[in-house]
């Protein structure tokens, strides 16, 4: 297998004054990426903890590191899209109404689910995301022409 070594990274993103419809004007394509920007940091705080649940029994020296490397990187992600989200709610959004059934949804899985069916629940999501993140590089063009810079950076930034 080659795997792609997963290298964190500590970025910001000025999103202080990202205009309400930052995606070429159009509120569509706007809200389709801002609804995945809401449910991300709660996402990627699951995603840290299903592999946290394992991280102590995995012995492999590089699988350790790996595994040290993905938290940092999903702990990123959440910080950057928590700002983007405050964000949001300066513009009117209600972003704690709309991630309450995502955050219920959690709170069960973790009540009531394996470890292993949350760490399975985690790879699931990463590949979505993983899917989504090469269409918007191979197609970034497409979504992104006329975005906001930052915005556009950001997304491909997680994208990648």
């Amino acid at each position: 297998m080659n795997a792609i070594p997963i290298k964190p990274r500590k970025v910001t993103f000025d999103v202080s004054t990202v205009p309400r419809h930052w995606n070429g004007g159009d509120p569509v394509l706007t809200r389709f990426f801002d609804a995945l920007s809401v449910h991300f940091p709660e996402g990627e705080r699951f995603f840290i903890q299903s592999v946290r649940n394992f991280q102590d029994r995995v012995k492999e020296p590089g699988l350790r590191e790996d595994i040290r490397h993905f938290i940092r990187q999903e702990g990123q992600h959440g910080i950057v899209h928590d700002r983007f989200n405050e964000v949001m709610v300066g513009q009117g959004v209600d972003v704690d109404k709309i991630t309450s059934n995502l955050r219920r949804f959690i709170r069960s899985s973790q009540k009531y689910l394996p470890e292993k069916y949350q760490l399975a629940m985690t790879a699931a999501f990463e590949h979505f995301t993983a899917t989504l993140g090469e269409a918007m590089l191979k197609d970034e063009t497409d979504m992104f022409t006329e975005a906001d810079p930052v915005m556009r950076a950001m997304f491909l930034w997680h994208g990648v």
